[in-house]
């Protein structure tokens, strides 16, 4: 049914990833690398080739089955553009969301010093709902704050300079 394979633009590829539309096969050129794009079940299935005939050949499905390593990277390629139409689209909610997460990881620090420092914590009835005793030493709310606002700036930073 799709035999016409279709050469696109990097800017049309990016819509059809996005909007799964329309459905077809389709290959561009990004950073000198190839870029083959299933579209023909709506699922915008993405993998990046070293050149065209082998990405030609997987659009024809002429290859093995893809490997896992393979999912997974056109799993991150949908996400990482999902992520990136969000903060698109809430630009003025970048600084106040980064500025909260480092409220949060700043309360976070002072909330485990006075838990260090005395008993009363370890004493309450909602110790049950809340087991700070788990929570604090098998989360790392720290790491998370600091890779989430890392994650953030850099899709902010990326469309910055694809609008330029």
């Amino acid at each position: 049914m799709y035999n016409e394979i279709k050469e696109v633009t990097r800017e049309e590829a990016d819509r059809i990833i996005n909007n799964r539309n329309p459905l077809g096969l389709f290959w561009c050129i990004d950073n000198s690398k190839y870029i083959g794009i299933d579209n023909t079940t709506g699922d915008a299935w993405v993998e990046e080739f070293n050149t065209l005939d082998d990405c030609i050949k997987w659009l024809k499905n002429e290859e093995n089955a893809l490997s896992s390593d393979k999912v997974l990277n056109n799993d991150l390629i949908i996400k990482a553009n999902i992520f990136k139409d969000i903060i698109r689209a809430e630009k003025d909610q970048v600084e106040p969301t980064i500025q909260s997460l480092l409220k949060f990881k700043e309360a976070y620090y002072e909330l485990l010093k006075t838990w260090y420092e005395n008993d009363i914590l370890d004493q309450t009835e909602s110790l049950k709902i809340y087991p700070f005793h788990i929570s604090f030493d098998e989360l790392n709310v720290a790491e998370w704050v600091d890779s989430t606002v890392e994650e953030i700036q850099k899709a902010y930073k990326d469309i910055k300079k694809e609008e330029c």
